[in-house]
């Protein structure tokens, strides 16, 4: 090999050259700067991600709406009563605005407001919160009839029990205030949720009117006009029902048949509109002294019925000895031209399952106890116990069940007292 300088000398510079070639080629490459329209491109593409997404979401939001807004329409035209109107305007908003807090709330006087439904609060709120249009600081706002914003005292009920509200909403319909409705936390365009809420309100002040008509409609088929009384229908469907309770968990169930004595002569002395007045003020004394677990009807004319849950012979004797003791010493106008100087009652009594089994016998022996009454004078209890004895039950002083205080539940009756003097309570009554 030759080692001579002219034959090295290009070797040298060749292995010099690939030694430079090689370094460059490893060198790392410098960043490329960004143009500034590529930027610009990128930040616009984003915005217009982000666009998309919220379109995409208002679209979804207005499928929901398109869903569940004919939905709420079709629940509340279907709705018979107020709690079923309220209950679905309650879901229906949470539906379709999506709060945080709802609260249904109903006028039970013209300056009075009950919460009845809605969520975001205790439940147990529900039919007890009971606050006054001063307290809640909303009557401005009831007088607008608009959605308006809702900003509670600092010391505001609602505060305290800890419901949330920033858009508030009456329910009208016409000159009469059903209601108020409070939202809080609704998501979706101002604009939007102001024409939802307020759409809603109108459709639930139709369907509250609806409810109203409804419930008085059902009070008129179901309760005596002249007394308020339930009437003889309500009667029988309530009798069927106990007997099937009374034989399932052999309970008794006692039945008065209560007759207003010489009543016919009461009408031809004294005039028509003057009997009414006089079945009015009988109405009234007999629930006065009833358990308010025990029903009262107006069975025809003048004849009443008593349906005495639980009570068996005895007791049923002194819940019917009570009412006919009221009666005979209230002051009735005209009472004293009675053929007895003072308004009296028959009363009839019988008592399954001991005197009878259906709702049949039930009746027909109750009836045959108030003849006997009758037969025997008038103004008196008498108890059916069989076709061959019955046992009466008159006032005397020397029977311990008429004479002083009758050992009946106190707590139970109507108004929650008892009468201590029933003249007294009967012109009160009366007035």
């Amino acid at each position: 090999m030759d080692l001579s300088p002219h034959a090295v000398l290009p070797l040298a510079i060749g292995a010099l050259i690939g030694a430079i070639a090689v370094a460059v080629l490893r060198r790392p490459k410098p960043p490329e700067l960004e143009s500034p329209q590529r930027k610009v491109g990128e930040i616009e593409v984003a915005r217009l991600r982000s666009e998309l997404a919220r379109s995409d979401a208002r679209y979804q939001r207005q499928i929901e709406f398109f869903i569940n807004f004919p939905e709420l329409v079709k629940a509340l035209t279907a709705a018979m009563s107020y709690d079923q109107v309220t209950a679905t305007c309650s879901r229906g908003i949470s539906a379709l605005l999506q709060t945080h807090c709802v609260a249904i709330w109903l006028a039970k006087s013209p300056t009075q407001l009950q919460l009845v439904d809605g969520a975001g609060f205790a439940p147990q709120l529900r039919g007890e919160l009971l606050c006054t249009i001063a307290e809640l600081g909303v009557r401005p706002l009831l007088s607008q009839r608009a959605v308006l914003p809702y900003d509670q005292p600092v010391n505001s009920v609602l505060r305290r029990h800890g419901i949330a509200t920033d858009l508030a909403v009456p329910i009208w319909h016409g000159d009469r205030l059903f209601g108020l409705i409070m939202i809080a936390g609704a998501s979706g365009e101002p604009a939007v949720v102001h024409r939802t809420l307020a759409m809603i309100a109108d459709l639930a002040g139709v369907a509250l009117l609806g409810a109203m008509q409804i419930s008085k409609i059902r009070q008129e088929a179901e309760n005596d006009a002249l007394t308020g009384l339930p009437n003889r229908r309500t009667l029988f469907r309530q009798v069927a029902s106990e007997l099937s309770r009374c034989h399932s968990y052999g309970t008794h169930l006692s039945l008065a048949m209560i007759d207003v004595d010489n009543f016919k002569h009461f009408n031809d002395t004294n005039g028509h509109q003057a009997g009414d007045e006089a079945l009015r003020l009988v109405a009234k004394l007999i629930r006065s002294v009833t358990r308010r677990t025990d029903l009262v009807a107006r069975y025809g004319g003048e004849e009443f019925t008593v349906l005495l849950l639980g009570a068996d012979p005895i007791q049923a004797q002194q819940h019917a000895e009570r009412i006919r003791r009221t009666i005979a010493e209230a002051v009735f106008p005209h009472g004293d031209k009675q053929p007895k100087g003072y308004v009296s009652i028959s009363v009839g009594l019988a008592t399954a399952p001991t005197d009878a089994q259906t709702r049949e016998t039930l009746f027909e022996a109750a009836d045959q106890a108030l003849y006997l009454a009758k037969q025997r004078g008038r103004d008196r209890v008498i108890a059916w116990e069989g076709s061959t004895h019955e046992a009466e039950f008159t006032p005397s002083s020397s029977n311990p069940m008429t004479s002083g205080e009758i050992p009946i539940d106190e707590e139970l009756f109507e108004d929650g007292t008892r009468p201590e003097n029933a003249i007294v309570r009967a012109i009160a009554l009366g007035k």
